[in-house]
């Protein structure tokens, strides 16, 4: 009887590290991607859109780069997140409201900042639990850098011209 108890707990704990060990590999392979639609669909926003100005270390800093970044087509763009992966770097225009929608399998922030660290001065801090979702409008063009408080290696640009 006692052995019988021994195998089943040693197969769950062998059964939870293959878990682990495939999120940590899935985790190292992003698939996700942004994509643009000219209206909501029923997002609730976790933060205001506000007007900022100033974010420090360049982060927010008015240079444009387009390279490899998917044109958003209104005023409304979605970012959503899989695989611990926010999906491609996103170019929107000036007024944008960006959604992040969290439809992995753990929790994750938009925060602005890089590596896991908000900038001084971040214009937003959004938390995104498992099937939520919240927004921020760019109402200021420049460049700004979006990363996961939770998962440093997560990053991406958001270009607003």
């Amino acid at each position: 009887m006692l052995l019988r108890i021994f195998l089943v707990f040693s197969a769950l704990g062998s059964l939870v590290l293959l878990v682990l060990i495939y999120a940590v590999v899935a985790g190292q392979t992003p698939r996700a991607a942004a994509t643009a639609s000219p209206s909501a669909s029923g997002a609730a926003s976790a933060a205001p859109s506000s007007s900022a100005s100033a974010a420090t270390s360049g982060i927010g800093s008015p240079e444009a780069s387009a390279a490899g970044s998917a044109a958003a087509s209104g005023l409304t763009a979605t970012v959503t997140i899989k695989n611990l992966s926010f999906g491609n770097d996103l170019t929107v225009a000036l007024g944008t409201k960006v959604i992040w929608d969290n439809k992995d399998v753990v929790v994750h922030t938009a925060t602005n900042g890089i590596n896991g660290l908000p900038a001084n001065g971040a214009l937003f801090d959004l938390a995104l639990p498992i099937g939520g979702s919240a927004s921020y409008t760019f109402d200021k063009a420049g460049t700004y850098q979006v990363t996961c408080k939770v998962h440093p290696s997560m990053n991406m640009t958001i270009t607003v011209h």
